[in-house]
């Protein structure tokens, strides 16, 4: 009966946000995920609209915890983190949706999230290397040998990086 009179309640006024929040919590209650994930989800625009981004935050933590197999929840949340220049917490919610895509073999968005991961961390050489195998296998050569050329100056005899740089310019037909 409350959540029919807090869904009410919205109806007749949609600015009390606080009553998004707690038919959110109410849904999570009843495990209700996907409702609760969109009431978490309109709180949290609310709060980012408004600027206040603490708020926001708080309320995409809570959606990322809630669904922990949501990536895009996570992803939310680490961009967040990254606008608001909070680097450790964004590189965590990344490295977190990396693996969770990893698992999942969802390729394409895993290697969009660790690009993601190299622009907090250009230093981090074992993302960068998984890059440039990914690149390489999907045929994308002009992006691996720019990750190769990083990986190259980085240490210059690391065999795995020469080997990829090889496999590369032959596949272009370079010597």
């Amino acid at each position: 009966k409350a959540i029919a009179v807090f869904k009410q309640i919205i109806k007749i006024n949609n600015s009390l946000i606080h009553i998004n929040l707690e038919l959110g919590e109410m849904y999570q209650n009843l495990g209700l995920l996907t409702e609760a994930m969109g009431q978490y989800q309109l709180v949290a625009n609310y709060y980012e609209e408004k600027g206040e981004v603490n708020k926001s935050l708080e309320t995409l933590k809570k959606m990322a915890n809630l669904d922990p197999l949501n990536v895009e929840s996570r992803i939310t949340l680490a961009e967040l983190y990254s606008r608001q220049g909070m680097t450790k917490e964004a590189i965590d919610e990344f490295q977190s949706a990396a693996t969770f895509l990893k698992k999942e073999n969802r390729l394409e968005e895993y290697a969009k999230v660790l690009e993601r991961l190299v622009y907090h961390n250009p230093s981090h050489l074992s993302v960068i290397k998984e890059l440039a195998r990914y690149y390489l296998q999907e045929g994308y050569i002009k992006r691996a040998l720019g990750k190769l050329q990083v990986l190259f100056k980085s240490h210059s005899k690391d065999t795995e990086t020469l080997e990829m740089m090889i496999e590369a310019f032959q596949s272009i037909d370079q010597p």
